[in-house]
């Protein structure tokens, strides 16, 4: 990735417990502070975003051993420069969430 210009995100909440997880699961994504996030594609989520942070909540329930994804779009600021790490968190316990793309931003 190079400064300037668009990064991706893939972002996945899986259910690895044994019951279903109710409708309303939330995760929330913090990006890189040089990272600003311009789209979400969130089919199955509404997600709201302030500043660099993401809360998106899960339309409907996540059966035991299934997955979400949601897809994020940012522009890398100028002078970002080394790794660019996200997090994401997910609420209630029972599913995670994990982070697929590492960013390692290089100067042209």
């Amino acid at each position: 990735m190079r400064p300037g210009r668009l990064a991706i995100y893939r972002v996945t909440v899986t259910n690895k417990g044994r019951q279903t997880v109710p409708a309303g699961t939330t995760v929330r994504i913090t990006l890189p502070s040089a990272v600003t996030p311009r789209l979400v594609v969130d089919f199955g989520w509404h997600c709201t975003t302030e500043g660099h942070v993401l809360t998106c909540q899960l339309d409907q329930a996540l059966r035991a051993h299934h997955h979400w994804s949601l897809g994020i779009a940012g522009t890398i600021s100028a002078d970002a420069s080394g790794t660019l790490k996200t997090t994401a968190k997910v609420e209630p316990s029972g599913a995670t969430a994990t982070e697929v793309d590492r960013l390692v931003t290089r100067r042209r």
